[in-house]
């Protein structure tokens, strides 16, 4: 099937399989027969990502290392770190989210 042809969830999919798959783009893309660029311009088309643009704001996905209790850690990829001590940790993280 043509790369135009596909379908939004077909996009998704295979977005998916590449996410899942660990591969370089370059290569997944040449494993499923399918442009690299164009692939690139669905990629970021989808997920409202452009990959260099750090100063755009959303979310990323992210796993918790040690559950504590006595506050959170949080490292983002363009490496600011943020720390916040306490018991309300949570609950600032909470009122910082409904003021951005």
């Amino acid at each position: 099937m043509a790369a135009q042809n596909r379908t939004k969830e077909e996009w998704k999919k295979i977005i998916e399989d590449f996410e899942s798959s660990k591969q370089k783009r370059r290569d997944f893309c040449k494993t499923i027969n399918l442009n690299a660029k164009t692939f690139k311009n669905r990629y970021y088309q989808l997920r409202g990502d452009k990959g260099n643009d750090s100063n755009k704001a959303g979310f990323i996905k992210f796993k918790i290392l040690q559950p504590s209790t006595s506050g959170i850690r949080v490292h983002l990829p363009n490496g600011i770190n943020i720390e916040v001590a306490g018991q309300d940790a949570l609950k600032l993280i909470k009122e910082l989210m409904n003021v951005a």
